[in-house]
């Protein structure tokens, strides 16, 4: 058998251990089995993506990462919510001309709030939010497709 054939396997195999132990590359802990995950599908105009993204990462990320709600418990679920989204940022345009951004949360935490207008509301006021409201809509070709799925054992 090749060397470099015999190597890449032991590196897989060592790879597929260390990725088995921690939950993902990363060490994120993903749904368990029956758990919920919530998945969320934005096409984005073609001319809109780096506005989206500019707007998605530079205004309403940091208003959710920021946000405290003025109940403790809800506060505590937002905070351990941020820890499972992740954001897929597309690679290539559609055959619609649209891109197409996912949201994932994985898993779910029910009772967070995973809705902008709070964060956005607290962090930029009634005007602020309501005008990065109204960019961040004017992006999206369609409206959004929202999912909230189970975890299968497969």
């Amino acid at each position: 058998m090749n060397r470099a054939l015999i190597i890449c396997g032991i590196l897989f195999t060592v790879a597929s251990q260390l990725i088995a132990q921690s939950g993902t590359a990363v060490g994120r802990q993903t749904a368990k089995n029956g758990e919920k995950v919530w998945l969320v599908i934005n096409k984005i105009k073609f001319d809109k993506k780096q506005e989206f993204d500019k707007i998605l990462f530079g205004e309403v990320m940091p208003a959710a990462a920021e946000y405290r709600d003025k109940d403790d418990e809800k506060h505590e679920l937002n905070k351990k919510s941020l820890k499972t989204i992740r954001i897929l940022r597309p690679t290539q345009v559609n055959d619609d001309s649209t891109w197409t951004f996912l949201f994932i949360a994985d898993p779910y935490i029910e009772g967070a709030t995973y809705n902008i207008g709070p964060p956005l509301l607290q962090k930029y006021g009634e005007d602020g939010a309501q005008a990065v409201f109204n960019r961040w809509s004017d992006c999206f070709a369609a409206g959004q497709e929202v999912y909230l799925n189970e975890q299968s054992d497969w």
